[in-house]
């Protein structure tokens, strides 16, 4: 019997993550979150996150093809992922993300829009992605498709 309950309570808390199993809709990806030196967008429920990440020096470029070693691409499934977003003090009860799957972007285009704020200064940037395909696993991919992401605080960090 004790079996049986924890079994049940294991395949209720998998249930309650929206999007395992299933690919997002990039069109579900609504809200958009500034701060750092990327791009990061996620559904209004907090249970998926696009997160486009600029790992380079310098200004990053105008248009580059991914895969890219400066940049980091992925599709995240979890719980709460922006939670405490660009917050460097995290009070106590305040939940915490939790990535359940991350799927990396093996190939797109991204294109900067805009010129990138100096350093220090922070700004408004935005990146158009295009051709996004994701790897799903076991050699599968999914053709993720087509979004426009505003990070309206770039180069900014918490702190």
């Amino acid at each position: 019997m004790k079996r049986i309950a924890i079994l049940a309570l294991l395949v209720a808390a998998c249930g309650t993550t929206s999007g395992v199993g299933d690919i997002a809709d990039i069109d579900s990806l609504t809200e958009t979150y500034g701060c750092g030196t990327g791009f990061w967008v996620g559904n209004p429920e907090q249970t998926t996150a696009l997160r486009i990440g600029y790992r380079g020096e310098g200004p990053p470029p105008g248009q580059v093809s991914l895969p890219d070693p400066a940049w980091q691409a992925e599709l995240v499934d979890g719980r709460d992922l922006y939670a405490n977003w660009c917050d460097d003090v995290i009070e106590e009860g305040e939940p915490e993300p939790r990535q359940v799957r991350v799927l990396p972007v093996i190939a797109g285009t991204l294109e900067i829009i805009g010129e990138p704020p100096q350093p220090f200064e922070g700004g408004v940037l935005v990146v158009r992605a295009t051709d996004l395909l994701i790897d799903v696993g076991d050699g599968e991919t999914h053709e993720l498709g087509d979004i426009e992401i505003e990070n309206p605080s770039w180069g900014f960090f918490a702190g």
